[in-house]
């Protein structure tokens, strides 16, 4: 999750507003597409398990989502 999380926190051009750059297929223009006015919502992180010797966390399923204005 760590590195999930900082690949993110590297593509936040305004972190504050968790607004971000991403690049993606638009099925409908069939091409890709890189756009600045997007931002994440909150997103949830469901753990499963918590291995408190190693200090390890097994998560769930998680759902990321990006929203264009």
């Amino acid at each position: 999750m760590a590195e999930v999380r900082s690949l993110f926190n590297r593509a936040f051009v305004i972190p504050n507003q968790r607004k971000l750059i991403v690049k993606y297929w638009d099925d409908e223009l069939m091409a890709y597409r890189s756009d600045v006015q997007m931002y994440m919502p909150d997103t949830q992180y469901p753990i499963i398990d918590i291995n408190s010797r190693d200090r390890d966390i097994l998560y769930g399923s998680t759902t990321f989502e990006f929203v264009e204005y």
